[in-house]
């Protein structure tokens, strides 16, 4: 029976019902039961390893560059409904910990907004405890893991010396989930399922222990043997395209709005290949995972033309393998493209020495800021239309900038309340004052603000000129939608 692949487009649903739709349709809980079965085990035993894209994570405004957190806490939720207890969400280190400060994959997870419950992130550790909400309120815990904190070692007649380090929660997981972002990546044209799997290996700098020995394609086909997944989810609500897709959004990113998964991640990946129109073999990871992965699939779903999107140019990643056997010009040229991050992650001084100074990263970074620019033009436009009513603190000023209305109105409703305890984050969930405020189309770096922003305001008058403000906001806003 051929591997059954699905996509679906928001088409006025939010991403929450999206993911719950796709994930129904492709029989997800099916496939879980199936796998479940054959190794005997009850459903609060068998352990379920979701694997992210989340380690690219450096600045919070890119939203098309990491996986969706929201959409990752809601498959957590979901797993919990149908019974499933024993969960992890890992991740392993990759290059940004030899150019940014404060890298530890729970530090990166963690600020991105995978630890429900705080909007803060949380210093360097191997494993921690976290929850996320059921429709109920009821605190649903789960495990965010470091897979180099804890690693085992695998024979493997891929690898040179036949041993492959594997992360420990990765390799006993029952059931894996690789969870991508559909993004561009000058490696291959595009990174999606199979390079996501791929940076579960645990070594933090992968270029030099994979890339330079062996070339990608190895260490993916022996992992994906130790380490078969049995799922794939591609979050193409959000994406970055364009040469830096894989590492940053340019503020204003792309929105095709689908989401696409199945059994087979290979498979599910070619589908992926036809929807952002990239040859599939132009990966040589990717490549070689297919000829292994093969088997007949049938897509079920549109594929739509994507809107004012950008692929890598041909040139650029047909020729970026040959950097694997010159790792110190892979490691030149990644610190001259790393920008700048958001706090915790703070560029070391070597790479902004080198960012600032050469005259290539400063094209690629005014590029990246011409972007940042058009939105800058069009917070100016809100504060205008609204200039009369600017009574908010100017320090909570480009927090409110960043929110859209359904943010803004929860963030009023807490602002006119008694509380000045600040909100708690459970995935789309919201919890203040006792009371649960859903907010399923929101992004985490919108969410994190209304706390951040109550937080900020230190007396009554303060918080009263703010919501004054925000209710200004809102009526422009509103006032704009009308029109539109």
């Amino acid at each position: 029976m051929p591997s059954k692949i699905i996509l679906r487009y928001l088409d006025g649903k939010d991403k929450i019902s999206l993911l719950n739709e796709v994930l129904d349709l492709s029989d997800f809980e099916e496939t879980i039961e199936a796998e479940r079965k054959s190794q005997g085990k009850d459903r609060a035993d068998f352990n379920i390893a979701i694997k992210p894209n989340a380690s690219m994570f450096v600045r919070r405004d890119d939203d098309g560059v990491t996986t969706d957190p929201l959409l990752v806490l809601s498959l957590v939720e979901r797993l919990h409904e149908k019974g499933y207890t024993k969960i992890s969400v890992v991740e392993s280190s990759n290059a940004y910990e030899l150019t940014f400060t404060n890298r530890n994959p729970i530090t990166a997870m963690t600020a991105m907004g995978l630890n429900g419950g705080v909007h803060g992130f949380t210093s360097a550790r191997s494993n921690m405890a976290s929850h996320v909400a059921a429709s109920d309120g009821r605190l649903l815990p789960y495990q965010l893991v470091d897979l180099g904190g804890d690693t085992t070692e695998v024979k493997s007649k891929e690898m040179p010396h036949g041993v492959l380090k594997l992360g420990t929660a990765w390799l006993k997981a029952d059931f894996r989930i690789s969870f991508a972002k559909f993004k561009t990546h000058v490696y291959g044209g595009y990174t999606l399922l199979i390079k996501n799997t791929y940076g579960s290996l645990p070594e933090t700098d992968k270029m030099l222990h994979y890339h330079k020995k062996t070339g990608c394609a190895m260490p993916t086909i022996a992992q994906l043997k130790a380490c078969p997944v049995h799922y794939g989810i591609i979050d193409g609500i959000i994406a970055a395209d364009g040469w830096m897709g894989v590492k940053w959004d340019r503020a204003i990113p792309r929105r095709p709005g689908f989401i696409l998964a199945g059994r087979n991640i290979g498979e599910t990946e070619r589908a992926a290949c036809r929807i952002m129109g990239v040859k599939v073999d132009g990966s040589l990871m990717t490549k070689a995972a297919l000829e292994f992965l093969a088997e007949p699939a049938e897509l079920d779903g549109e594929i739509r033309p994507l809107e004012k999107w950008r692929n890598v140019p041909g040139f650029i990643y047909s020729g970026f393998p040959i950097t694997e056997k010159f790792y110190n010009f892979y490691k030149f040229q990644q610190t001259l493209t790393d920008g700048l991050g958001t706090p915790p992650f703070r560029r070391k001084p070597v790479g902004l020495v080198l960012t600032y100074l050469l005259i290539l990263p400063a094209l690629l970074y005014a590029f990246h800021r011409r972007h940042w620019i058009v939105k800058k033009l069009t917070d100016m436009k809100l504060r205008w239309e609204i200039r009369s009513d600017l009574k908010a603190p100017r320090r909570v000023r480009f927090n409110l900038d960043r929110l859209d209305s359904p943010e803004l109105e929860v963030l009023l409703e807490c602002l006119k309340s008694d509380s000045t305890e600040p909100p708690r984050i459970y995935g789309h969930k919201l919890n203040s004052n006792g009371k649960w405020y859903l907010l399923p189309d929101s992004t985490f770096s919108r969410l994190v603000r209304i706390p951040e922003i109550i937080e900020s305001l230190k007396t009554h008058s303060e918080r009263s000129n703010c919501a004054h403000e925000i209710e200004a906001r809102l009526r422009v806003l509103k006032t704009r939608t009308e029109l539109s």
